[in-house]
This record gives structure tokens, sequence and C-alpha cells, in this order.
């Protein structure tokens, strides 16, 4: 039986645009966008027998969501360029809100996720 979390590994190569801040609650590892304090926090979670990363991005004190753009630089760095994620909406009476500006992607490096695209289309 695996433990439901664990600490993810460091950032091997962070870009420039980005700062550590560190190891938050023992299982988290927190980073901060230089230019607009974006943060940016990683977990890895147990799910059904498989391990996941979480990433969440937000803007604490801008009052706004990540955008598009964002959401997929946080994606390609954090998670990989070439590796698929998700964006999880669950369905209303599952649906929990923390913090009302941070969105959350998924990965999963057990066994990946299934290509949905259709004739090259997403």
């Amino acid at each position: 039986m695996i433990s439901d979390w664990r600490l993810p590994d460091k950032i091997s190569i962070l870009p420039s645009t980005y700062e550590d801040w560190g190891i938050q609650n023992l299982m988290q590892r927190v980073y901060r966008r230089r230019r607009d304090g974006m943060s940016v926090i990683v977990t890895e979670e147990s799910h059904e027998g498989k391990w996941w990363q979480h990433v969440s991005c937000a803007f604490n004190k801008k009052g706004r969501l990540p955008s598009w753009e964002d959401l997929k630089e946080v994606k390609n760095v954090f998670i990989g360029r070439f590796k698929k994620a998700i964006q999880i909406l669950p369905d209303e009476k599952n649906y929990v809100n923390i913090h009302p500006q941070c969105l959350h992607l998924f990965h999963c490096p057990d066994d990946g996720l299934p290509d949905f695209t259709h004739e090259g289309m997403l």
C-alpha cells in the first residue's frame, strides 16, 4: 500500500522567470512567477493506486483567474511540454472552491492519459 501523498521532486531546470519558494505543508513545492507574483503549487497524490501530479496556479492578490496562456506555461514548465495534462470540472455536488482564483491541472506519469484527439483535433 502506498501513501496517499509524497513530496514531488524539485523542478530540475526552473526558468529564470520563476523562483522556488520551497516546501509548504511538507507535501507541496511552491514556486512564484517573478513578473506578476502568480503562485504555482505542485503536489503528488495517489488515486486508485496511481500517482498523479497536481499543479495549481493562482494570482493571490490580483483578483483574477490565470489566463489560458498562463495555464499553458504552467503546464509546460511544471509538467512538461510533451506530456498530457487534464483539467477537471467536477459535478456540482463535489465542487470545492478553497481559492476562487485558482486553476488546477493533473498529470498521471504512471500510465499517461488517453489520446482525446479526433483526426488531429481536440
